[in-house]
């Protein structure tokens, strides 16, 4: 319900968190995005207290796929590009985050993967500026949405390299599950 949704949501904040909620039913209060399954049992005991029903949720990558009609150029051309570089950045992102603890990793080695993100990121927003000129304008808005995602997940990267700590991870990792479900929303436009 989205009353106590809200309470979840202001209680995660003042502890520092920043959870992201998912904009479809059910809504889910999330806020890692870790791959390592055996971190679920290091969580921060502040986190059990919080939520009645803490879990690690196994997601799939690549849910769905982008469909378009062959003679569509601007999806041929410009969109499955977007996507496909995409997807590369969100694989890269998994692969980084393999726990929320900030010293799985040195800070040198923090810095080197996110200066490839940022590099990568970067460059996609080139390719969503470009394709958002292109764009049919039932699509431009969802463009407008995964760039400024784009932005603020590659801020809170820069973070990350500044001060590598639990909590600059923890938020990165919300707004990458921020940028996957943007992400998705491209890939179930109804192109037509």
């Amino acid at each position: 319900e989205l009353m106590v949704c809200q309470e979840k949501i202001n209680q995660l904040a003042g502890l520092g968190y920043r959870p992201f909620v998912a904009k479809e039913f059910p809504y889910k209060i999330r806020i890692g995005c870790f791959a390592l399954e055996e971190q679920l049992d290091k969580l921060p005991q502040e986190l059990l207290l919080v939520g009645q029903d803490v879990y690690l949720e196994k997601c799939l990558h690549n849910q769905h796929s982008l469909k378009f009609r062959e003679d569509d150029a601007f999806a041929r051309e410009q969109l499955s590009s977007l996507v496909a570089g995409y997807d590369i950045l969100l694989q890269h992102s998994l692969n980084m985050f393999q726990s929320w603890q900030a010293d799985i990793y040195t800070e040198e080695l923090w810095r080197q993967m996110i200066t490839q993100l940022q590099e990568e990121g970067n460059n996609l927003l080139e390719q969503v500026q470009l394709a958002a000129q292109d764009s049919p304008a039932s699509i431009y808005s969802r463009l407008f949405d995964l760039r400024e995602v784009t932005e603020n997940y590659l801020e809170s990267l820069v973070k990350i390299a500044e001060f590598p700590e639990n909590s600059t991870v923890w938020s990165a990792q919300s707004y990458l599950l921020e940028l996957f479900e943007q992400y998705e929303q491209i890939l179930k436009l109804d192109i037509k």
